[in-house]
């Protein structure tokens, strides 16, 4: 028989024989042509679903031609939507390492957040972009109060009262948030010989010779040394010049 009607094929006698299951054209029992709508046609058989490497397209696997494809686009085959293992997707391309500025999740390379140039998840950042600075995983525009700004990433301060440190040596305490500064530590109260300043929150000098002052003058003067005559807000050494006649 010259021409067999759909789901057979002739054979080497010119008899009609049936397809394999589920093909509905062949032109042997091995070599199918068109599968049913419950199959794919892939190198002449008749498979549940297209093997990885390939598309179905139009009822047929068609090999992808970016080889780092497990699935492709069955209008590009050149366009990756599934990478092989290893590899991550990124702008319809597999790699095996995401580019900066991206990170890899569930074989994707995601994009780091605005602000962040290098990442590993969504949540934090390990270098932000110029124009920012990382607190925390996170990217600012300025370190918070009790941080100072090192390598670009905010530090936080040792002393827990500072409101702003040196960057250079985070004991070094510039402006308090608590206490007043003297010697580049927040102390709650100032030694003798000073007083606190609350304007800017630092322990500021006596008058020579006073232990105890306000912003109006000494109110209490070192050992030795007397309240001036000439000027109630100073203290001053007794001598024969300026002892007061009784």
């Amino acid at each position: 028989m010259d021409t067999c009607p759909d789901g057979k094929f002739s054979d080497s006698n010119r008899t009609c024989q049936n397809c394999e299951p589920e093909c509905l054209k062949c032109s042997s029992l091995t070599q199918c042509k068109k599968c049913s709508a419950k199959r794919v046609l892939y190198n002449g058989k008749c498979i549940i679903a297209c093997p990885l490497g390939t598309v179905n397209i139009s009822g047929e696997c068609v090999i992808c031609k970016n080889s780092n494809c497990n699935e492709c686009q069955p209008s590009d085959l050149t366009k990756c939507t599934f990478c092989k293992d290893g590899m991550f997707l990124i702008n319809n391309d597999c790699l095996s390492n995401c580019p900066t500025g991206y990170y890899p999740q569930d074989k994707v390379c995601e994009k780091c957040d605005s602000k962040c140039g290098v990442c590993k998840n969504s949540k934090t950042c390990d270098k932000c972009l110029n124009q920012f600075v990382n607190h925390n995983g996170t990217c600012v525009s300025d370190c918070p109060k009790g941080y100072a700004l090192r390598n670009g990433n905010c530090m936080a301060c040792v002393d827990k009262k500072c409101n702003q440190c040196d960057n250079t040596d985070l004991n070094n305490c510039v402006a308090c948030k608590e206490g007043y500064l003297f010697n580049k530590i927040c102390n709650d109260v100032c030694p003798t010989g000073y007083r606190a300043d609350n304007s800017t929150r630092s322990c500021v000098p006596c008058s020579k010779y006073c232990d105890k002052c306000n912003e109006k003058g000494c109110l209490v003067c070192s050992k030795g040394f007397y309240f001036s005559e000439a000027d109630k807000r100073f203290c001053v050494e007794c001598t024969e010049s300026n002892l007061v006649s009784q």
